[in-house]
């Protein structure tokens, strides 16, 4: 199979250097990330059709504070244009490979959820397919992947939590 259209689902190459690029943007904000979600916010970065998805949550009140002075921050100083040490490329590209050759063996639920995600979200190349993509992928072609999706990944949606009420005086 294959994603139809253009940008990052284009082929197995261009989606799988989009995740690897997701993924290591995520690495290397995970201090931050942690200390984040220490306090209820999350993120998460994804390769969409075209481009990239950034989904967050937390406090409604905070997420668009959480947006505009940790995560675009992080995202654009550590993102695009940033240079990567080659071992964090070379863990990235190990996890991915883990994953898609553990896809046979998954529980049943695992595979579901997998081939549910591909109808809805991501283009359904095969496994062997991503495999040898991912084998041929270099830290500079994802790099150059990536930056051929400039600009920087925008915010799509997020998700609201109430603010925490403090209890009720008696």
């Amino acid at each position: 199979g294959g994603g139809g259209g253009g940008g990052v689902a284009a082929t197995a190459e261009s989606w799988l250097a989009a995740s690897l690029y997701a993924s290591m943007v995520v690495e290397t904000l995970n201090e931050l990330l942690f200390e984040a979600g220490r306090a209820s916010y999350w993120m998460s970065l994804a390769p969409a059709g075209s481009g990239f998805v950034l989904s967050l949550g937390g406090y409604t009140d905070k997420v668009q504070h959480f947006l505009e002075h940790v995560v675009m921050p992080g995202v654009v100083m550590r993102g695009v244009g940033a240079s990567w040490d080659a071992r964090l490329f070379d863990v990235v590209k190990r996890r991915a490979r883990e994953g898609l050759e553990n896809e046979g063996v998954a529980d049943a639920y695992k595979q579901a959820r997998r081939w549910l995600n591909e109808l809805l979200v991501v283009p359904s190349f095969t496994v062997p397919a991503q495999l040898a993509a991912l084998a041929t992928l270099s830290l500079a072609r994802v790099q150059e992947l990536a930056a051929a999706t400039q600009p920087p990944p925008r915010p799509c949606h997020h998700r609201r939590r109430r603010q925490r009420r403090p209890a009720a005086r008696r």
